[in-house]
């Protein structure tokens, strides 16, 4: 006989039709002001990658440690390691900059996933995330790593508590809802 799990559905278990919803249609409205489209960022150049292939890194660390140092920074794992990837990123940019490959007035920018049941009550099981995007206008200027994990935290900050994420939410809504758009080869978009 299986032990019974109790977070686990067993054959025969009702199933709540909350979980088969749409989070972002049940919580948020679509109505909200237009947002201005983001400005292109930097992109390392190399080699593209086909699009039916997909490279992982794996890094081995010790993830206590690494809790640990975010927690001195007084800032979440997500924030830090962000923060350890843009600033590797900023190195790649000023070095560009130097052999004139890239321009300096683009700025750098991370995406961020961020699971929204944390602050939404939410029980769907289709993905119910969050893409932060903070920006850097580098250019001339070099960061140090305690000011990008500044400016990534209070970026998520600024979005998560002035509404514009929900705007952001609204404005996607809308743009599912568009008829054009969804028939819009994907290339396009």
């Amino acid at each position: 006989s299986i032990a019974r799990i109790d977070i686990c559905k067993h054959p025969g278990d009702p199933i709540d039709d909350a979980e088969w919803k749409c989070g972002y249609r049940s919580i948020f409205s679509s109505v909200g002001p237009r947002l201005k489209m983001f400005s292109p960022a930097y992109i390392p150049k190399s080699k593209m990658i086909p699009v039916d292939k997909y490279y992982s890194t794996r890094i081995i660390m010790n993830i206590e440690i690494v809790q640990i140092l975010a927690k001195k920074m007084h800032v979440t794992l997500n924030v830090y390691m962000s923060a350890i990837y843009v600033y590797a990123l900023q190195k790649m940019f000023i070095e560009d900059i130097k052999n004139k490959i890239t321009k300096p007035n683009i700025p750098i920018r991370m995406q961020i996933t961020v699971n929204l049941r944390k602050y939404y009550p939410s029980k769907t099981l289709k993905n119910f995330s969050y893409v932060y995007s903070p920006s850097f206008h580098s250019g001339n200027t070099i960061y140090s790593f305690q000011e990008i994990i500044k400016h990534i935290s209070d970026h998520l900050r600024h979005e998560r508590h002035t509404g514009y994420l929900e705007k952001q939410i609204a404005r996607n809504l809308r743009l599912e809802r568009n008829i054009f758009f969804k028939f819009t080869p994907l290339f396009v978009k």
